[in-house]
């Protein structure tokens, strides 16, 4: 399949998007659904990597596509980065920010897959993963009292 996706890091706390050669517009749903399937019991932001840097054959209607996925897009997301090394690719990028609305889509366009990494480890350390709130039904750890001061 020329669009592999996996986790990016050990902490799960990005999705790694590999596109190679030619693919589908068939082929990019089944990988949203496999991203889809790996963050689905994530009960905290996951952020997208994206290596486009072996593609130089993209579908018809790309904007328009992308930008129905990313507003269509369920899990919680803060940063997608893009690596690419065509000019192309990241004005149609920039665009696709336009028109989605910053604040649904925080995008960075990068040139290499260990500059991503690096912007997407230094996300983490800014907005480290809290645990996942409790649920009802689950048991939930007692909260101690705040020390009172003696009296004198």
């Amino acid at each position: 399949m020329p669009i592999h996706v996996s986790w990016g890091n050990e902490q799960k706390t990005y999705t790694l998007f590999r596109f190679e050669n030619k693919w589908t517009w068939d082929e990019y749903h089944r990988a949203i659904d496999e991203a889809n399937e790996l963050v689905k019991d994530c009960g905290y932001t996951v952020n997208v990597l994206v290596d486009v840097t072996q593609c130089h054959l993209f579908p018809q209607n790309l904007l328009s596509n992308v930008r129905s996925s990313v507003l269509q897009h369920s899990h919680k997301t803060d940063l997608v980065v893009v690596v690419t090394t065509s000019r192309f690719v990241e004005m149609l990028l920039h665009t696709l920010e336009k028109v989605t609305g910053k604040q649904s889509l925080h995008l960075r366009v990068v040139h290499t897959l260990e500059e991503g990494g690096q912007i997407l480890a230094e996300h983490d350390r800014l907005h480290p993963v809290s645990p996942p709130v409790p649920t009802a039904g689950s048991e939930s750890v007692p909260v101690p009292a705040e020390p009172t001061s003696p009296r004198q």
